[in-house]
């Protein structure tokens, strides 16, 4: 729902805004809400309105994926890899390799949470002596 508004600049000159509720963020869960201001008229506001719920639909589907913590891992570490030591490097490796993609390698992203990791953490505590 939005809402459009007439108003008067400060050089008095007349422009319309508007208020409107786009959605409900995925990775927070909280309402998304904004507000667009300096319109000429209430038609040219309009298309601009179409056009942020369609870009906000469209960058929260793109959000919703479907890949892996073990995929997103993959990435990271390629990048990972160039700003440290080889020795740093295979560490890291085998640490993840260890510990955290047995747990977490077949999870989705949007799956993991904070009360999941902190779960896990717990877990690995308990399990494994962590050097």
């Amino acid at each position: 729902m939005a809402t459009f508004k007439k108003y008067n600049r400060k050089d008095g000159t007349e422009a319309w805004q508007f208020q409107a509720y786009l959605g409900v963020n995925s990775a927070t869960g909280k309402p998304v809400k904004t507000t667009r201001r300096n319109f000429k008229t209430k038609k040219e506001a309009q298309p601009a309105l179409l056009r942020l719920q369609v870009d906000f639909e469209n960058n929260e589907l793109q959000k919703d994926s479907k890949q892996t913590f073990k995929e997103v891992f993959e990435l990271w570490l390629e990048t990972y890899q160039t700003t440290v030591k080889e020795v740093t490097f295979i560490k890291t490796k085998i640490k993840f390799d260890k510990w955290i993609l047995p747990k977490y390698g077949h999870m989705r992203i949007k799956e993991i949470d904070v009360s999941t990791a902190q779960k896990n953490c717990q877990s690995l505590g308990k399990d494994y002596r962590l050097v």
